[in-house]
């Protein structure tokens, strides 16, 4: 809701670095997902077809680590960042009632919003501020990026 986008404008590596940070708050944070976590850690950027032109219709949207991010470097496939859209497709999903589903392809593309947010107001900045500080003892402890892959 936060971007306006749909899980066909997500990247394989975009839907993998989603996973790690899900891993990473409920395995070494011992809490859900913190989105603000998520902000201060990583941007979007947009894919287009050409320079100025339409965003991709799958995998426009590529989320990365911010470059000045105190996170685990994240080792991405390099063969995947060029040749996931040869084999990308869709399957149909059946959910048993009851159970939440994935979003039904549409294929009107996105228009995403709020890719780089300005600045945390000042309660969720403490709060990241506390968990960063978390994610540096993980780390002088010795956390890797494999084992958030194991995760």
């Amino acid at each position: 809701m936060y971007y306006a986008i749909k899980p066909s404008d997500l990247g394989p590596h975009s839907i993998e670095q989603l996973a790690i940070f899900v891993a990473f708050c409920e395995c070494y944070l011992g809490c859900r997902p913190y989105f603000p976590l998520w902000l201060e850690l990583f941007h979007g950027r947009i894919g287009r077809e050409a320079s100025g032109g339409l965003m991709l219709a799958a995998g426009g949207i590529t989320f990365q680590l911010k470059p000045k991010a105190n996170f685990v470097k994240l080792f991405l496939p390099k063969k995947a960042a060029s040749e996931w859209n040869k084999s990308w497709f869709y399957v149909k999903e059946s959910t048993p009632s009851g159970e939440v589903a994935l979003p039904e392809f549409v294929a009107e593309r996105s228009e995403p919003r709020r890719l780089a947010p300005k600045k945390l107001p000042e309660d969720q900045r403490m709060a990241v501020a506390e968990m960063m500080d978390q994610i540096q003892k993980l780390k002088d402890q010795g956390l890797i990026s494999i084992n958030l892959y194991n995760c």
